[in-house]
């Protein structure tokens, strides 16, 4: 097994000592997530008007980005305290997801696409998109509760059941 991998100087970045490896290995993560989540579930974004529902977290943020760079018109739902840095990640507007409008606020602004990034509201995420628009969740729901069943009643001890 090779020890020394050739790269050049544009492939590589100096990590920081106060990051580890694991860390570092890391990063990635999020910015596959979106880019899949754009290309794969929700088609180009080119000329679209993009939902990023979840939009104040890494993947939201890298989500925004990615599709602002992949020409969508991005409305991106976070906290008040984030829309700045969403703007400048790239959305051309910030709702804000405390607001219990903004589902219809956004469907008045004629959301092709959506990417969910908040667990257990990915259907509340879909009233936003237009009829015939496109949905893709990137996180779970949270499992349903468990229901209560009840047991049985036993058996009855019949006549010829009982020992005596």
């Amino acid at each position: 097994m090779s020890r020394t991998v050739l790269a050049g100087a544009a492939e590589v970045a100096v990590l920081p000592a106060e990051v580890d490896f694991a860390t570092a290995a890391a990063f990635a993560v999020p910015a596959l997530t979106a880019d899949q989540a754009l290309r794969y579930a929700v088609g180009s974004a080119n000329g679209q008007t993009l939902l990023v529902h979840g939009a104040g977290g890494v993947t939201g943020r890298v989500l925004v980005a990615l599709g602002a760079h992949y020409c969508a018109r991005v409305i991106a739902t976070g906290s008040p305290s984030g829309a700045e840095a969403l703007t400048a990640a790239g959305a051309a507007r910030v709702l804000s997801s405390s607001d219990p409008s903004w589902p219809e606020t956004a469907r008045e602004l004629g959301i092709d696409c959506a990417v969910n990034a908040v667990p257990g509201q990915a259907a509340l995420a879909l009233t936003a998109v237009r009829d015939g628009g496109h949905l893709a969740t990137i996180t779970s729901d949270p499992p349903a509760p468990p229901t209560t069943t009840q047991r049985p009643p036993p058996p009855s001890a019949s006549a010829s059941s009982r020992p005596w």
